[in-house]
């Protein structure tokens, strides 16, 4: 899932959605460790029974080899054979029938063989059969054929049809025991001892094991099938090692297949089996029912802790945000929901006692701001009242009298340029440069007023001018620099306005030479308790528009000066 279309969703909804989500993720893994736990079981069931089984196979093997082993040392005994191997005559037929009569006798009592052979060393050789069974005596005389029987020094070995030395007359396949006869007391070979039994000795060792999903195959040292109760390919599906027993597993989704294998001791043979089980055949009920008891188990409780978030968390949550909704249109309501004393419950109490400071902020805010545009108007009342504007009329009329035109019309322009700045589009923050010009034009009216009393100064900061700030605020300052400074001293002063800023700031001081101030009215005037109306109101609109006390430092000495320092966030430059 998509975080942006999860994020969309609601409160309801994503649980709903994290819910499904875990309950599919648990239960696929409490399947998978079922499944995992149920298949190793079933794996290591199959693995033990397929080595009891191979293992039993293999006792009822060599019981059966056993048998034709004990018939062949019987003939190895046998005082007829022995004569015929040790007749000089191969045509003497007394000794030739003799030799047959004593294998019929023995054979009697051992009918799983089929036929019987031996050789005399010059290659001569007499044969008991019950049916027709040729051999290949150049083979038979070869060094090749031979090797392996003259190592065993008198022990056997099986071949599949004597390794092709001998043909049914009826083409079925047989065991070949192969076997020296040896002088009991030189122990020099003799001749040679061949005992065929059929097939179907080795068959009927797995005939009726294992049930309809086993099969089972002999393999001899060469690694060709012998016999096999089913045609197929998959018995060459195992390879077959050194190790005297192994297996190969092969598993399915739902299924298991264990390919074994085990050699049969002394006779070069192997035995292999395929058994195939089905995973779901083998679950007993005790397992399903535990299966699915913690199946429902887990679903009832998935979805007794949902209703539980749904009825105590989502729900009410739902309520309060319904509840919540109607601060969209500005009506700020407490949330009257019914919740328990919890999470909740705290949640809904903080958000009432935050709409009840946020009422009282917004009083002391429109108290504050009523307040700022008093203190706004009031100055501007004090600087377009009528004696202020009187005043400087009968000046500029005296001035008609006494001066010329150019001086009366720099005066009216003057004026004219102060009011038009000083009331121009009602805003209440302008540029610094603005502000300037407004602080100029008012010094410049009050020396045509009152003479060559001060003279103004401007160092400034061409990087400062295009900031915003509130309006008049340097008016004011100058106007007490005169009433308050330069007049009461009575001489000549210096009114200075200088303008500087760093990476954060922008300082703008106003220096008068006036009368100064002891630390007494020092102390008054940054109290708020002077009478100085204008710097009072300055100072209050200036900490509300910064929205901190530290805009404003006053520095003076009693006789010489007075500095005031005003310290003003950068705001966002105007285009001049």
């Amino acid at each position: 899932m998509k975080p942006k279309i999860f994020n969309n969703m609601k409160l309801k909804q994503k649980v709903w959605t994290l819910f499904v989500i875990i309950l599919v993720f648990y239960l696929v893994g409490m399947f998978g460790i079922f499944y995992f736990f149920m298949r190793k079981q079933v794996e290591d069931y199959v693995m033990v029974n397929s080595h009891d089984t191979l293992q039993s196979i293999n006792n009822s093997l060599a019981s059966e080899i056993d048998k034709v082993n004990n018939f062949s040392r019987l003939l190895l005994t046998n005082s007829g054979i022995l004569a015929y191997l040790k007749a000089p005559d191969e045509n003497d037929n007394s000794v030739y029938l003799n030799a047959r009569d004593s294998i019929y006798s023995v054979q009697n009592a051992y009918p799983e063989t089929c036929s019987v052979f031996v050789f005399r060393n010059d290659g001569n050789y007499l044969t008991v059969g019950t049916g027709v069974t040729t051999v290949d005596a150049e083979l038979v005389k070869s060094k090749e054929w031979l090797k392996d029987i003259n190592k065993k020094k008198g022990g056997y070995v099986l071949r599949l049809n004597g390794d092709g030395a001998f043909t049914s007359g009826y083409g079925e396949n047989f065991m070949s025991l192969i076997r020296n006869i040896n002088d009991i007391d030189t122990l020099k070979k003799k001749g040679l001892l061949v005992v065929n039994f059929p097939i179907s000795v080795l068959e009927k060792t797995y005939e009726g094991v294992g049930g309809g999903n086993t099969h089972f195959s002999y393999f001899d040292a060469g690694g060709h099938v012998i016999c096999q109760d089913v045609e197929t390919k998959e018995f060459y599906n195992i390879e077959i090692g050194e190790e005297n027993c192994g297996e190969k597993v092969d598993r399915r989704l739902f299924s298991v297949k264990i390919y074994s294998y085990q050699k049969i001791e002394r006779t070069g043979l192997t035995l292999v089996s395929i058994e195939e089980v089905n995973l779901l055949d083998n679950i007993s009920k005790e397992y399903n029912y535990i299966f699915l008891y913690f199946t429902l188990a887990t679903v009832i409780s998935f979805f007794s802790i949902q209703i539980f978030i749904s009825v105590n968390i989502t729900a009410p949550i739902k309520k309060m945000v319904n509840s919540m909704a109607y601060a969209k249109d500005g009506w700020l309501k407490r949330v009257s929901v019914k919740t328990s004393h919890d999470e909740i419950g705290l949640l809904k109490d903080s958000y009432n006692d935050m709409l009840l400071e946020i009422n009282i902020l917004i009083e002391q805010l429109l108290l504050k701001e009523k307040e700022i545009r008093k203190s706004e108007v009031e100055i501007i009342q004090q600087q377009i009242n009528p004696h202020f504007l009187y005043n400087t009329l009968e000046m500029i009329g005296s001035m008609v009298l006494d001066e010329d035109r150019e001086k009366v019309y720099d005066a009216l322009e003057t004026l004219g340029s102060f009011y038009r700045q000083f009331l121009s589009k009602g805003s209440n923050r302008v540029s610094l440069k603005t502000e300037i010009l407004i602080t100029r034009d008012y010094l410049k009216l009050q020396k045509l007023r009152y003479g060559d009393i001060f003279d103004a100064e401007f160092i400034m900061d061409e990087e400062c001018l295009s900031s915003e700030i509130p309006k008049l605020i340097l008016q004011p300052l100058v106007e007490n620099s005169i009433y308050h400074g330069i007049r009461l001293k009575g001489e000549k002063g210096v009114i200075r306005v200088s303008l500087s800023k760093d990476e954060e700031y922008i300082y703008i001081e106003v220096y008068d030479s006036g009368v100064g101030m002891n630390e007494q009215q020092l102390e008054r005037i940054m109290n708020g308790s002077s009478k100085s109306f204008g710097f009072k109101k300055t100072i209050e609109r200036l900490q509300y528009y910064e929205n901190r006390n530290d805009v404003c430092k006053v520095e003076s000495v009693e006789g010489q000066f007075t500095k005031v320092t005003l310290k003003l966030l950068i705001q966002e430059t105007v285009k001049l």
